[in-house]
């Protein structure tokens, strides 16, 4: 059956391949024009924020790294948070990132890849703090990888599909990169600002 499908595919293709071709071209730009305008506006904030600095993203990845944990390296290394001949250039144990799709724009905020023993003190610092983290994620074993503990949605499907057509959309993403900084970014920070500072 599937050699049929892929024969009647081939046939097709071979047939009609400009307009495929055509289609292709424009379905895919049409995808990616909301998502990519998204992206650019959201390298650009980032990179206009004094108390963030840019992480390494990807096409649906923007990451950053509060300038706080940067700045304390040393504090981290002495409470395990980071190895000792370790930086903050390569580890992903902190990650915060935009996850921007063609239906969804979020910002989560995980317990990333890397050493599981870091990654445990981290978690159960975040533990500390339900009125700040997702209390359901925080009720769930910590993952081997990649661990959600925060996420806000920042554009729904429909601000997506309207981004390009709406003169507000820039301000509305804006407005709320803003708000999550200001907000939930503070309040990630204080609390590990507040354990790792402890006398």
């Amino acid at each position: 059956m599937n050699k049929e499908i892929e024969q009647v595919a081939q046939d097709l293709y071979r047939n009609y391949k400009s307009a495929f071709d055509l289609v292709f071209k424009y379905a895919m730009s049409f995808d990616n024009d909301e998502t990519s305008s998204i992206s650019n506006k959201i390298d650009e904030l980032i990179a206009n924020q004094a108390n963030i600095k840019p992480f390494h993203g990807n096409k649906t990845y923007r990451r950053f790294q509060p300038v706080y944990l940067v700045s304390n390296l040393d504090i981290l290394k002495s409470h395990g948070l980071v190895a000792p001949d370790g930086d903050l250039e390569n580890n992903w144990v902190f990650l915060f990132e935009f996850n921007i799709r063609k239906n969804k724009v979020n910002f989560d905020c995980k317990v990333g890849d890397g050493d599981q023993a870091t990654r445990k003190k981290l978690y159960d610092i975040y533990k500390k703090y339900p009125d700040v983290f997702s209390k359901k994620q925080l009720n769930k074993e910590l993952s081997p990888q990649w661990h959600l503990v925060f996420q806000r949605e920042i554009l729904s499907k429909d601000e997506i599909a309207n981004y390009l057509s709406d003169e507000n959309s820039e301000k509305i993403l804006t407005e709320r990169f803003n708000k999550l900084i200001k907000n939930d970014i503070q309040n990630i920070v204080s609390c590990i600002k507040s354990e790792i500072e402890k006398p």
